[in-house]
Protein backbone atom coordinates (compact mmCIF):
# COMPACT_ATOMS: atom_id res chain seq x y z
CA UNK A 1 0.00 0.00 0.00
CA UNK A 2 1.39 3.38 -0.76
CA UNK A 3 -0.77 6.35 1.17
CA UNK A 4 0.48 10.43 1.36
CA UNK A 5 -0.78 13.61 1.81
CA UNK A 6 0.75 16.12 -0.83
CA UNK A 7 0.10 19.89 0.99
CA UNK A 8 -0.31 22.42 -2.28
CA UNK A 9 -2.78 24.49 -3.81
CA UNK A 10 -4.21 21.27 -6.52
CA UNK A 11 -4.65 22.33 -9.86
CA UNK A 12 -7.73 23.85 -11.40
CA UNK A 13 -6.51 23.29 -14.41
CA UNK A 14 -7.10 19.91 -16.44
CA UNK A 15 -6.20 18.04 -20.33
CA UNK A 16 -9.85 18.86 -21.17
CA UNK A 17 -8.10 22.26 -22.15
CA UNK A 18 -7.01 21.96 -25.78
CA UNK A 19 -6.27 24.56 -28.24
CA UNK A 20 -5.96 24.35 -31.86
CA UNK A 21 -3.79 26.00 -33.95
CA UNK A 22 -4.88 26.68 -37.33
CA UNK A 23 -1.35 27.54 -38.76
CA UNK A 24 -0.44 23.83 -38.38
CA UNK A 25 -3.96 22.37 -37.49
CA UNK A 26 -2.45 20.51 -34.27
CA UNK A 27 -4.31 20.52 -31.50
CA UNK A 28 -1.89 21.30 -27.94
CA UNK A 29 -2.65 21.40 -23.88
CA UNK A 30 -3.23 24.87 -22.90
CA UNK A 31 -0.16 26.77 -20.94
CA UNK A 32 -2.15 26.06 -18.19
CA UNK A 33 -2.55 22.55 -18.73
CA UNK A 34 0.58 21.66 -19.49
CA UNK A 35 2.09 23.39 -15.61
CA UNK A 36 -0.71 21.62 -14.03
CA UNK A 37 0.62 18.57 -15.13
CA UNK A 38 3.78 19.31 -14.41
CA UNK A 39 3.13 20.63 -10.89
CA UNK A 40 1.35 17.27 -10.23
CA UNK A 41 4.15 15.44 -11.27
CA UNK A 42 6.88 17.19 -9.00
CA UNK A 43 4.89 17.07 -6.56
CA UNK A 44 3.88 12.93 -7.06
CA UNK A 45 7.82 12.51 -7.57
CA UNK A 46 8.31 12.63 -3.70
CA UNK A 47 6.52 9.78 -3.20
CA UNK A 48 7.50 7.15 -6.23
CA UNK A 49 8.08 3.64 -5.19
CA UNK A 50 10.73 1.84 -5.84
CA UNK A 51 8.11 -0.51 -7.68
CA UNK A 52 4.55 -0.22 -8.94
CA UNK A 53 2.10 -2.21 -7.52
CA UNK A 54 0.85 -4.59 -9.88
CA UNK A 55 -2.67 -6.24 -10.22
CA UNK A 56 -5.96 -5.07 -9.17
CA UNK A 57 -5.65 -2.06 -7.55
CA UNK A 58 -7.91 0.97 -5.59
CA UNK A 59 -7.30 4.22 -5.91
CA UNK A 60 -8.57 6.53 -3.66
CA UNK A 61 -7.88 10.12 -4.10
CA UNK A 62 -9.72 13.13 -2.32
CA UNK A 63 -9.05 16.71 -3.08
CA UNK A 64 -8.85 19.23 -0.74
CA UNK A 65 -9.51 23.40 -2.17
CA UNK A 66 -8.90 26.08 0.60
CA UNK A 67 -11.51 27.91 1.58
CA UNK A 68 -11.79 29.73 4.53
CA UNK A 69 -15.74 30.42 3.49
CA UNK A 70 -16.97 26.91 3.37
CA UNK A 71 -17.48 24.73 6.52
CA UNK A 72 -14.19 22.16 6.34
CA UNK A 73 -15.27 19.43 5.02
CA UNK A 74 -18.05 20.30 2.85
CA UNK A 75 -17.62 18.78 -0.67
CA UNK A 76 -16.37 20.82 -3.97
CA UNK A 77 -18.98 21.95 -6.09
CA UNK A 78 -17.52 23.72 -8.49
CA UNK A 79 -14.99 23.72 -11.72
CA UNK A 80 -12.61 21.47 -12.27
CA UNK A 81 -15.18 18.62 -13.07
CA UNK A 82 -13.68 15.54 -10.86
CA UNK A 83 -13.38 13.07 -13.73
CA UNK A 84 -10.92 15.77 -16.09
CA UNK A 85 -9.06 16.40 -12.84
CA UNK A 86 -9.20 12.48 -12.13
CA UNK A 87 -7.85 11.29 -15.89
CA UNK A 88 -4.76 13.88 -15.40
CA UNK A 89 -3.84 12.64 -11.84
CA UNK A 90 -3.74 8.92 -12.99
CA UNK A 91 -2.12 9.36 -15.91
CA UNK A 92 1.04 10.98 -13.97
CA UNK A 93 0.78 7.90 -11.87
CA UNK A 94 1.42 5.44 -15.07
CA UNK A 95 3.75 7.95 -16.18
CA UNK A 96 5.93 7.80 -12.64
CA UNK A 97 5.23 4.33 -12.28
CA UNK A 98 2.84 3.90 -9.36
CA UNK A 99 1.09 1.62 -11.33
CA UNK A 100 2.39 0.10 -14.81
CA UNK A 101 -1.42 1.00 -16.22
CA UNK A 102 -4.92 2.34 -15.45
CA UNK A 103 -6.38 -0.81 -17.03
CA UNK A 104 -5.51 -1.96 -13.03
CA UNK A 105 -7.21 0.16 -11.07
CA UNK A 106 -10.44 -1.99 -10.63
CA UNK A 107 -11.59 0.34 -7.68
CA UNK A 108 -11.82 4.01 -7.70
CA UNK A 109 -12.60 6.65 -4.91
CA UNK A 110 -12.10 10.22 -5.59
CA UNK A 111 -13.80 13.43 -3.83
CA UNK A 112 -13.62 17.06 -3.83
CA UNK A 113 -13.73 18.89 -1.08
CA UNK A 114 -13.60 22.26 0.74
CA UNK A 115 -11.03 23.08 3.55
CA UNK A 116 -10.04 25.60 5.94
CA UNK A 117 -7.12 24.21 6.84
CA UNK A 118 -4.05 22.48 4.50
CA UNK A 119 -5.42 22.56 0.99
CA UNK A 120 -3.66 19.30 -0.74
CA UNK A 121 -4.27 16.14 -2.21
CA UNK A 122 -4.81 12.58 0.01
CA UNK A 123 -3.64 9.17 -2.10
CA UNK A 124 -4.03 5.54 -1.30
CA UNK A 125 -3.36 2.91 -3.74
CA UNK A 126 -3.92 -0.27 -2.70
CA UNK A 127 -4.03 -3.88 -4.10
CA UNK A 128 -7.29 -6.01 -4.00
CA UNK A 129 -7.37 -9.48 -3.03
CA UNK A 130 -7.57 -11.60 -5.81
Amino acid sequence: MIEFFMPMNPPTATAQEKQFNKTTGKVYLKSEARAARGILQAHLAEFRPQDPLTGPIELTVVWAYKNIEKPNGSWHQSKPDLDNIEKDFIDCLVRLQFIPDDKHISRKITEKRWTNEVPGIYVKIQKLEE
